[in-house]
């Protein structure tokens, strides 16, 4: 385990949410550490109160990046849509239509998930061009998000730490540090069905699988780390970094170089 991930500030403590966290404090691999307060990965927002949101607002929030798709947004809208405070952008982040991956010969479950990832990421650079821009343009705190804060919130968060200059394995153990805070609210779920959204909801209490029961379970067969050192593999090989893929997908390099000097402390 990194130690910068377990950072008593990593965590922010809000109610009405179990998977808010800090991308601040990882160390770079040139030196220096990665700036609190900038960015904010997130699980869905959509059962604050007026003091949960005021509490991300004196945080410094101010730009909310909804990654989700549209019928994520009916069925659990995000409270900040209609703030006036809050700017809040739905930035769609999966590409339309169906994705052909070629399934790699012996693959994991978890190598799969990261082919899964590295699809959406070559089909998608309009999509997460987007996305990346209107981060870098932000000069204030800026909470991303996706349902639960794992997917495509881990790939936009793994883009973003590997531009800072922080190295693989920190950033596949933030990404893997979603076990630790999803794994009481998913248990809870199957005594409370209604912590699920509607099209998942459960019909009835129900014991968890047999398979989890603790977050060392959880990241084994939600979010193991060999899928995000797939991804990060495959952004290097194909891509040259982070940094590389960001000038694929059409982003300016003056941005690009805004971008990461906004996330260095």
């Amino acid at each position: 385990m990194i130690k910068e991930t377990q950072d008593p500030r990593r965590g922010l403590k809000i109610i009405g949410t179990y998977n808010v966290r800090d991308l601040g404090g990882y160390p770079l691999e040139n030196g220096g550490s990665t700036r609190w307060q900038r960015f904010l990965r997130s699980e869905s927002l959509f059962e604050l109160d007026a003091n949960a949101q005021s509490q991300l607002y004196d945080y410094g929030l101010r730009h909310i990046v909804d990654l989700r798709d549209p019928p994520e947004l009916e069925e659990r809208p995000n409270v900040f849509a209609e703030s006036e405070s809050v700017n809040y952008h739905h930035m769609q982040m999966q590409p339309e239509g169906p994705l052909k991956i070629e399934p790699k010969e012996d693959a994991s479950k978890g190598e799969r998930l990261g082919q899964g990832y590295c699809a959406w990421l070559d089909h998608g650079h309009d999509r997460v061009a987007k996305i990346i821009n209107v981060m870098a343009d932000a000069n204030d705190v800026v909470l991303f998000h996706c349902a639960s804060g794992k997917d495509r919130t881990g790939m936009i968060a793994a883009l973003l730490l590997g531009l800072a200059g922080v190295a693989d394995d920190v950033i596949v153990a933030d990404y893997t540090l979603t076990a630790q805070y999803s794994i009481d609210n998913y248990l809870a779920s199957f005594e409370n069905p209604e912590l699920l959204p509607p099209s998942k909801r459960l019909q009835k209490k129900m014991d968890p699988p047999d398979n989890i029961k603790t977050w060392q379970d959880f990241e084994r067969e939600v979010c193991p780390p060999e899928t995000m050192h797939y991804m990060l593999a495959h952004i290097s090989d194909v891509y040259g970094g982070a940094r590389g893929y960001m000038e694929t997908i059409g982003m300016a390099p003056v941005k690009i170089d805004q971008l990461r000097n906004s996330m260095v402390a």
